[in-house]
């Protein structure tokens, strides 16, 4: 190994074949205490503050009126708020939410990796023409942020940690309206270094001792520390100092984890109290439905099957299994039938979880649809057949309906068997039998009874019927008669 090596595995320069990259960091300043206020049914407008190592670590909107600010001991929020929500800082649920919002992501660029604790990175160079510029994508991505209940600021710069620095600073990137002012490498370069030389070392990833001696030697933006000599920075401060401005400005590589999309949707919600009614239970199911149909659209599918799980306090779990006639992919019909199975399941006395999966799933092009566009009007689910079987099964259950199945077999006791009730819609093979053209009677006797030829009158035949090789070799001969009643019969002979 050579005297650079070491250098080598701490980073790559930078060539200029290397390709540059678009990044857009996407920073959730409160994204602690949104988690925890999803999981509020009631009291929405009440204070709320995140604690952690007993201080006020983040706030609401309603308690940073009253007085409350960060840092302030649990005791004093108090003292100021009487009626205070607060809850404890959960670093593990904020890593499942962020890796739900990174599945979002997808939606616009397969490039999107996570940087702990509160922020997204997308790299979106290559996804520019399909939304028709960078203005446009970035006005799309801020209005699915907001659908989700979600605060955050976007920044954009020509590396990873460029981008986090201006999300967290909040700056102002001006975005270019047409299609093929990016990517422009030597421009977005200009204005990214433009933008984070207004940035304040606070808002950077560097350690606080380091801040803290920045800002005694006058330091406090990044334009000034830009314009320092290397050498004097390196002997003054650690070497992370110098590899953190490398990978900042781009001199040095940044490469990043990106994240894997999950195969399969299965979401939970837990309620911050335990919930008896049935009816209260609507409205958090509906954030796990919404998820579940982004995840769908997403993915490009529809599911055909989910379960909810309820659990309770004492540790009471209970299974509801949701099916569907045709595939779903919109959370008002799959809430609908949920509401009406639920109507008729036993519950817990007191749920305190809800989790939901999605147990079968196909691909919109195998689904029974019209063919849209890829970009063109989105899928229907108009299908009033479908609609009332998934209505009466909902209502009295899987086994109160079925269906009569046709199969390809000459023999008439083997030509059919009993189904389910949506076969014949969610199939896109139709069954052609041999005879389906000639006469045939409603039903079959079960086993067929012998009868005396003398009161029969025959009216038409034979029919020869030849089959079962494979099984036991059937030869018969049918005939439609007439018995002493005046009744039609079928009735058959083996030869």
């Amino acid at each position: 190994m050579d005297k650079d090596s070491p250098k080598q595995i701490k980073g790559l320069k930078k060539t200029n074949a290397t390709r540059m990259k678009l990044w857009l960091g996407i920073y959730f300043p409160k994204l602690g205490i949104e988690i925890f206020e999803k999981r509020i049914s009631t009291h929405k407008d009440r204070p709320i503050v995140l604690i952690e190592n007993n201080k006020v670590q983040l706030l609401n909107d309603q308690a940073e009126i009253r007085g409350i600010r960060k840092g302030n001991n649990i005791a004093t929020a108090y003292s100021l708020v009487t009626n205070l929500m607060h809850f404890e800082k959960d670093y593990s649920e904020e890593q499942i939410q962020l890796k739900k919002i990174a599945a979002l992501a997808y939606r616009y660029t397969p490039l999107v990796s996570i940087s702990e604790p509160s922020v997204l990175l997308l790299d979106v160079a290559k996804s520019l023409r399909l939304f028709g510029g960078l203005r446009i994508l970035v006005k799309e991505l801020g209005q699915s942020i907001d659908k989700l209940g979600h605060s955050a600021f976007l920044g954009i710069s020509h590396t990873p940690l460029g981008a986090i620095a201006l999300a967290k600073s909040q700056k102002k990137f001006q975005v270019p309206k047409k299609v093929n002012d990016f990517p422009n490498s030597k421009q977005l370069k200009q204005m990214s270094m433009n933008s984070l030389s207004e940035v304040s070392t606070k808002h950077t990833e560097l350690e606080k001792k380091t801040i803290e001696r920045l800002s005694n030697m006058g330091i406090f933006q990044l334009g000034k520390l830009f314009q320092l000599p290397r050498k004097e920075l390196g002997r003054r401060f650690n070497k992370s100092l110098i590899e953190y401005l490398d990978k900042l400005t781009g001199t040095l590589l940044d490469p990043q984890l990106f994240e894997t999309p999950h195969p399969k949707f299965c979401s939970s919600l837990h309620l911050m109290e335990s919930v008896m009614n049935k009816q209260t239970l609507i409205q958090p199911m509906k954030h796990l439905t919404d998820e579940l149909i982004r995840w769908l659209n997403i993915h490009q599918l529809r599911c055909s099957q989910i379960i909810w799980s309820f659990k309770s306090i004492s540790g009471e779990h209970q299974e509801v299994e949701v099916k569907f006639a045709l595939s779903r992919s919109t959370a008002e019909s799959i809430l609908n039938l949920t509401s009406l199975t639920l109507d008729k399941a036993e519950m817990p006395e007191e749920v305190i979880s809800i989790i939901l999966t999605a147990t079968n799933t196909e691909s919109l092009n195998k689904s029974n649809f019209n063919s849209p566009h890829l970009f063109g009007a989105p899928f229907t689910e108009d299908n009033p057949s479908g609609d009332f079987i998934d209505q009466i099964i909902a209502r009295l259950g899987k086994d109160c309906l079925q269906n009569i199945q046709c199969h390809e077999d000459h023999r008439p006791e083997y030509a059919w068997s009993p189904g389910i009730p949506t076969s014949h819609l969610s199939s896109n093979h139709k069954v052609e039998l041999p005879f389906q053209s000639r006469h045939r009677p409603l039903w079959l006797l079960e086993p067929a009874r012998n009868i005396n030829p003398r009161k029969l009158e025959l009216i038409n035949g034979p029919e020869r019927l030849d089959g079962g090789w494979w099984e036991t070799h059937t030869v018969r001969d049918y005939f439609i008669a007439r018995d002493q009643d005046g009744a039609l019969c079928w009735v058959y002979r083996n030869t």
